[in-house]
């Protein structure tokens, strides 16, 4: 199992509108253009999805446009894209910071729109995303549940 995983391990950087997939087993490097350049890219299942300025995609391993999942207001600066099992999370920054969530099915589930440029996002777990401040100073949490059910409330869990 442990050889499996290895051999099926990939990495892909981004590259203005560029993808490069290296697969570390084998080494062998594939490169896409991107006509709209992309913003962030998270591979899921074997999948790369890549957001670019209004929209998120899902291409294949061998990085073939699989179709557009989900438009995206472009109300930010797209930092990251995250994929989970059961959901999509986009995480906006600068001055109109937001998390969204979306299913893999392009969906939108949630949002939170009250970050602004105070918050930065540091990580997430099952229940919840995290978030710190420029300086680190301190931590805050929003849970999941919450941003789908349209309640979330940032909680600092820090001085």
């Amino acid at each position: 199992l442990h050889k499996e995983y290895r051999r099926q391990r990939q990495m892909c950087i981004r590259d203005s509108s560029k993808v490069v997939r290296l697969d570390v087993s084998t080494g062998e490097i594939m490169e896409k253009d991107l006509e709209t350049g992309m913003w962030s890219i998270s591979i899921y299942d074997g999948n790369v999805y890549a957001v670019t300025q209004y929209e998120l995609h899902r291409y294949t391993p061998a990085l073939e446009d699989l179709g557009k999942i989900a438009d995206i207001p472009q109300q930010g600066i797209i930092s990251k894209v995250i994929v989970e099992s059961d959901y999509i999370m986009i995480y906006m920054g600068g001055e109109n910071g937001r998390v969204s969530l979306y299913s893999r099915e392009g969906e939108k589930l949630g949002e939170y729109d009250q970050l602004g440029t105070t918050w930065i996002l540091a990580g997430y777990d099952e229940e919840n995303v995290y978030f710190t401040t420029i300086m680190g100073q301190k931590i805050a949490q929003i849970s999941i549940e919450g941003i789908k059910s349209g309640e979330a409330q940032l909680e600092e869990i820090t001085g």
